[in-house]
């Protein structure tokens, strides 16, 4: 539940450790005092805080893998929904649609068009 509307506005959060790691774009802006970052408006600035301090601890890999599984879940789910609004399509046609879906009209084409050429099956585009 929001709180006062002095809460409901974007926090700003220190994520520079130190004065001299300073330049970074935010909201379409260089900052260069010290970095900073908008939360959510619905976010306290505790709990962003909070976010970042654990964000900090996991360190540059730890991230990086946290990054990778929600883009990996994020996929899954999009093509679950795919496959849930296109049931009697295949694999092939299913790949297709998510690339339709995420990267354009004009690659899904050519992706398509190159597996004509090519004798491509739907093993062929990994999962």
């Amino acid at each position: 539940m929001l709180g006062p509307a002095a809460e409901r506005r974007p926090a700003l959060v220190d994520l520079a450790e130190d004065d001299e790691r300073a330049a970074v774009l935010s909201v379409g802006e260089a900052r260069t005092a010290k970095a900073r970052v908008d939360t959510a408006r619905d976010t306290r600035r505790e709990a962003a805080e909070a976010q970042l301090r654990a964000l900090r601890e996991m360190g540059r890999s730890g991230r990086l893998a946290a990054g990778l599984r929600f883009s990996r879940s994020m996929i899954s789910r999009s093509r679950a929904a795919l496959r849930a609004r296109h049931p009697d399509a295949d694999e092939t046609r299913l790949k297709l649609l998510w690339i339709e879906q995420n990267y354009g009209v004009e690659l899904a084409a050519a992706v398509a068009d190159q597996m004509k050429r090519s004798a491509w099956t739907s093993t062929t585009i990994s999962s």
